[in-house]
């Protein structure tokens, strides 16, 4: 049999073991984020329904994290790992990704947290977020715009703090 340590590779990438690094994660959001700008730029009308779904539940749940990485990593200031659970709750959009993340880990919610999904799948490819507002009303929005508004208010945070 042979083990992990017997095996030589040669990688481009070696993260190795310990914590990931906040980088790591704010790294992974960015190319989440272009795989939505490349579905909705491309137009590839053979991306399945379901691949849609799954690039548009990997994006909202690589954002709604990434406050977890900033939160626990101990090279990111004190004033940010603090501060960032009550900046992401305060904030529509990056609240709304976790919504999304909550929802789609979950299937429900508490009946005091916000329901919110990839309710339609579009031709183009597109997808829409479903969500359900105090009155209980479904509020419909595009993902992509959602996914713009989350990167915008991040490197917002990200340059305001000079983490990036």
């Amino acid at each position: 049999m042979v083990g992990i340590a017997d095996l030589t590779v040669e990688a481009d990438l070696i993260l190795g073991p310990g914590p990931r690094p906040w980088s790591e994660a704010w790294a992974v959001l960015e190319q989440a984020f272009e795989d939505i700008e490349a579905l909705y730029r491309d137009g590839d009308q053979t991306v399945g329904q379901y691949d849609v779904i799954k690039i548009v539940n990997n994006f909202m749940v690589n954002c709604y994290h990434l406050k977890d990485h900033l939160r626990s990593d101990l090279n990111v200031p004190e004033p940010v790992r603090s501060g960032v659970e009550k900046f992401v709750k305060s904030n529509d959009s990056l609240a709304l990704t976790g919504d999304v993340a909550n929802t789609a880990k979950h299937r429900e919610r508490r009946p005091a947290e916000r329901y919110a999904r990839v309710g339609e799948v579009l031709s183009g490819p597109e997808a829409v977020i479903h969500w359900t507002d105090p009155n209980g009303n479904t509020v419909r929005q595009d993902a992509r715009e959602l996914a713009q508004a989350a990167m915008h208010e991040w490197r917002t945070y990200l340059q305001t703090h000079g983490l990036i």
